[in-house]
Parts: C-alpha cells; structure tokens; sequence
C-alpha cells in the first residue's frame, strides 16, 4: 500500500479550488498544522519546494471514500504507517481517478482539472461485494463503474502523457482493500467488512493527492459539477 510541501501562502482561495501547502516542520511528528491556501501565481513556489524534497513522491486524481475509511486507514497503519497521512483532509480509501498523474502540474494543467470536475455530475454508487485481482489485491467494486471509467478517460483525454496505471492495466474502478496473504483472503475481508457493506455511496468532488512515505496530504480538491447546479 501506500508525498510533502513546502510553501508559504495567504489565507484566500484559488479559483475554485484549494491547494493546500504544509509548513516545512510537517514532515515531521507532531500534530497537523492548519492547511493554507494559496494562490494559483503561489504554484510555482509550491511545485520547485515539491521538486526539491519530494523526489520520491507522486501525485494521484481520487475520488474520495470517507465509507471505508476506517477499515482502509487500518490496513496503512498495519502494514505501511509511515504512509498514514497526518493530514486530517486525506482519504486513504479512494476510487483512483488517474494515477499516475503529473510530478509538477501548472495552472493550466489544473484549470483543466477543475474544467472536467465542473462538468462531470455528482453520483451515487454502491460498494457491494469484496473481490480479488489476479495479482492479491483485494478490492471492492463500484457499482456502476461506468461514471468512475468515463472520469478516468475524460483526464486521460486532457493528460495524454498520462495513461492510466503507466498503461500497465486496464481502467477497473475499486476501492483497494488489501492483499491476500496466507491468513488475509477474500472470505476474511468480507467477514471484517460484513457491517460496512454494502455501503451507499455519493461521488462528488475530486482530488489531487500527493504520496510520499512521511507526508501524504491533499494537494488540491475541486467539486465535481459545480456549473451543473
């Protein structure tokens, strides 16, 4: 399973998204410190601060999953705490929307995002039944997967340089869960999750997150169909 900013920024909002930036000190223990927004002329800043002390990190287009974030967040903490984000705005239990995505987005680059988000209308789904890849990666499905795969395309479209999952895999919309072990099996995971699912579900904002062991945190979130209301 399983990325850190530093910038300085004012306390007013971007367009019609949020990014948000960490002091330096975040990166290690302690309580969260309060987000700061910044301005899009900010990004800059933001991005060379990310290039210099996040060069193992990535970004990632989710949908968030707060239903199975208890039992997702669980699964980091017992297997990759150094993965957990200290950020209370992130949702580990997520439905990926592209990854990966850009390392330094521009403006434009975002601008574009916030184009599709506000196009694309907000959703219901359910998370029914618990399912194995060939690989072990035990996950759930969204039921329909059909808006999640037509979100997937729609960034892809705009991001060409970014092939979903580096072209490796088909789009397959899930929330990731676990992976099968000699004693974590599809059966196990179900039983855990007996009270949870089938879960009722409502898809409506997207977000951009950054991963890296130490400091993953929410770098910006945009509601999805803002120009539909």
């Amino acid at each position: 399973m399983p990325a850190d900013s530093a910038a300085s920024a004012d306390s007013s909002i971007s367009g019609t998204f949020v990014v948000i930036a960490h002091h330096p000190e975040d990166r290690y223990p302690g309580p969260c410190r309060p987000h700061a927004s910044v301005h899009f002329q900010d990004l800059s800043r933001l991005w060379e601060a990310v290039a210099v002390s996040n060069r193992r990190g990535h970004s990632v287009l989710v949908v968030p999953v707060p239903e199975l974030e208890p039992f997702v967040r669980g699964r980091w903490e017992h297997y990759e705490p150094g993965w957990v984000a200290r950020d209370p705005s992130f949702t580990h239990a997520h439905v990926t929307a592209l990854a990966p995505y850009l390392p330094q987005p521009t403006a434009a680059d975002l601008d574009r995002v916030a184009a599709i988000a506000d196009a694309t209308e907000p959703f219901d789904y359910v998370l029914r039944e618990v399912l194995a890849f060939p690989n072990g990666c035990l996950h759930v499905p969204p039921e329909p997967a059909e808006p999640f795969a037509a979100l997937t395309h729609a960034l892809w479209e705009a991001f060409p340089q970014c092939p979903p999952y580096q072209g490796e895999y088909d789009v397959a919309p899930h929330v990731t869960l676990d992976h099968s072990s000699a004693t974590v099996t599809v059966a196990t995971t179900r039983a855990l999750l007996a009270g949870v699912l089938p879960a009722a579900c409502r898809a409506d904002r997207l977000e951009l997150h950054w991963y890296e062991e130490g400091s993953c945190h929410v770098l910006a979130d945009w509601k999805l169909g803002r120009l539909l209301r």
